[in-house]
Parts: structure tokens; C-alpha cells; sequence
């Protein structure tokens, strides 16, 4: 009885393309997700939202703290995945499959200086949709659900629904995706593509922590949170 593998390196390497960058998205939204719903609607439900809100310092210095919590999980969470993704496409049983692509330690760092804007965007879009929320319960499902949101350029472009371009670097997410299967692929990013792909998530940071600073600067959102 022989094994053989009839799998082509081009193959393998669609495997891997396709995966490891949604899997990596993915730890973006989902570190902090936990954090960020407790620090919003959890402290709704215990009562110390409104305490906290009777504490002299700014609307923006408490929106801020709760995304500095968020955001430093959702970090953490990160560089761990990406150590976990280094270390297994580093294995001797992987590295006998003949994988054309690969994760070395410079492309894990650039790797997770790529998605590290994207997380703080991840975080700040948590706390805000957290604030929104009634419950802690529909808090957790309305996060659950935005991990979707992350996977869904990983599926448009495994099916060929669209097309790597320049523009998606603007795009949240969508440029991350694009940038994260050039490095397995080995190429390296110009400085141009990375602040592109910084300055939108950056914006979108700030637009997301200015709106729920004035979430919380509204009587009736108050009233929602204090029951």
C-alpha cells in the first residue's frame, strides 16, 4: 500500500491563502469582544455605569479607558495568533508538505503591525455598538454577529468575487485581507500600502469614539442605561 499526494503546490498554497488570513481577522474582533461588552452594557445592568458617570472626568476620558482595555486584549489576542499561525507553518510535519508560502518572524511582525490599527478600529466600533445596546445579552449577540463582518472578504475573494486593487487598501478589513496574503506570499509591503491601510482604520477609530462620546453625553441615553 503507498500513499501518495496528488495535491499540487499551488493547491496547498489556496489552502493556506485562504484561511490564514480570515483566521487572523477573526482574532481582531474577537479578543476584545468580551471586554468591551462588559465595560459597556455589563455595567449597565450592575448599576455602575451611572456612578461612574458621577466621577469628574470627561465623557471622552471614559470612553477612552474602556477602548484602552478593549484594544489591549484584542492586541494581545492577536500577536498570540499570529505566534500559533508562525509556529505551525514553522512545523517539521508542515514543512514536509512542501508549502510554497510561509510565515517567518519578519512577516509575523509585519503581520501584526498590519492588524494592529485594525484592532484599536475593532475595539472602538465594540464599545460603540456595547453602548448601543439595551442588554448585556443583545450586546453579546449583536458582537457576535460582527464577526461575520471580518470574514466575508476572506469568502469574496476564495470565490472570486472580487479582485485584489489599490483601493482596497482604504477599506477596512478589505485592504488587511489583501495585505496579509501578500506577506504569506512573501512580498513585502511598501510604506505607502501600510499607512493607507492605518489611516482609514485610525479614522474610522476616531469617527466610532467621538460617536459614543456623544452617546454618552445624551440624557436619554442615561436613562437606557440607568433602567
Amino acid at each position: 500500500v503507498a500513499e501518495r499526494d496528488l495535491a499540487t503546490p499551488a493547491g496547498r498554497a489556496a489552502t493556506v491563502l485562504a484561511l490564514l488570513p480570515i483566521f487572523v481577522l477573526l482574532a481582531a474582533f474577537i479578543g476584545g469582544m468580551s471586554v468591551a461588552a462588559d465595560l459597556t452594557a455589563g455595567e449597565r445592568e450592575r448599576g455602575s455605569l451611572e456612578s461612574l458617570l458621577l466621577n469628574p472626568a470627561s465623557r471622552l476620558t471614559i470612553v477612552l479607558g474602556k477602548w484602552a482595555a478593549a484594544s489591549v486584549v484584542g492586541l494581545a489576542t492577536v500577536a498570540l495568533t499570529i505566534g500559533v499561525s508562525h509556529a505551525m507553518l514553522r512545523h517539521p510535519r508542515v514543512q514536509a508538505i512542501d508549502l510554497p508560502v510561509g510565515l517567518s518572524g519578519a512577516d509575523a511582525l509585519q503581520m501584526a503591525l498590519v492588524l494592529a490599527p485594525l484592532t484599536l478600529f475593532a475595539s472602538a466600533l465594540q464599545i460603540l455598538i456595547g453602548l448601543l445596546a439595551k442588554t448585556y445579552k443583545e450586546a453579546q449577540t449583536q458582537l457576535s454577529l460582527l464577526t461575520f463582518l471580518p470574514m466575508l472578504p476572506g469568502f469574496l475573494f476564495a470565490f472570486g468575487s472580487l479582485q485584489p486593487a489599490e483601493w482596497m487598501l482604504w477599506v477596512p478589513m478589505v485592504g488587511q485581507h489583501v495585505a496579509m496574503s501578500d506577506i504569506v506570499r512573501g512580498e513585502i509591503l511598501s510604506g505607502g500600502r501600510s499607512m493607507a491601510m492605518a489611516a482609514s482604520s485610525l479614522l474610522g477609530t476616531a469617527a466610532f469614539v467621538a460617536m459614543a462620546t456623544g452617546l454618552l453625553g445624551r440624557e436619554s441615553t442615561l436613562r437606557r442605561f440607568g433602567g
